[in-house]
């Protein structure tokens, strides 16, 4: 739909808190009633548009996932999945999801949704490697929980500039810590 496509290009620049009906409705040069005629309110607009943002991301990372040949190999692409600087613009707008969700249903429910698809995708992964005997995981959901936690705190601070500690070596610290999770020596 074309006004969501106007909000995702309204939130690209100005961020998805500062994404307004009227500044969707500018960029799709329609009326503000129009708007609101398809959305019942700004907030459900923008949760579609971050949803939109959101899913396309978990398909190409499900894409990757299953061209990735052992659990290992997933593990490690779904790490790199959370490189910031191959997705700062995604990334940000996970950012302002979050803040949004305190005071937003709609964002809070769109987020909380997505958030379980990615810890799901890591789930499965030291499922898989648990089953194939590769990993050494007692609790494959707690794992992944402990990983999307380190990933997207990381991610923050190294998106934030809060942090002197350059990215190849939160990357590291993150592959350790699978490691950690999965029982291997390497990844």
């Amino acid at each position: 739909m074309e006004l969501v496509s106007a909000a995702i290009r309204v939130m690209r620049r100005q961020g998805l808190l500062e994404t307004t009906t009227r500044d969707v409705a500018a960029e799709a040069k329609v009326s503000p009633g129009l708007v609101h005629h398809y959305f019942t309110s700004q907030d459900d607009l923008v949760a579609e548009a971050f949803a939109e943002v959101a899913q396309e991301d978990l398909r190409r990372v499900r894409a990757a996932l299953e061209a990735s040949p052992s659990a290992g190999a997933r593990l490690s692409t779904l790490i790199d999945s959370f490189t910031p600087a191959d997705a700062e613009w995604p990334f940000l707008l996970w950012i302002d999801a979050w803040a949004a969700s305190r005071r937003h249903e709609a964002v809070r429910i769109t987020s909380r949704s997505l958030n379980q698809s990615w810890v799901e995708m890591f789930e499965q992964v030291f499922r898989d490697g648990v089953e194939d005997g590769s990993f050494v995981c007692p609790d494959p959901r707690a794992a992944a929980w402990r990983m999307l936690a380190l990933l997207d705190g990381s991610a923050v601070q190294v998106l934030a500039r809060q942090t002197d500690v350059s990215e190849a070596t939160v990357n590291a610290w993150v592959r350790e810590t699978a490691c950690r999770e999965a029982g291997l020596s390497t990844l």
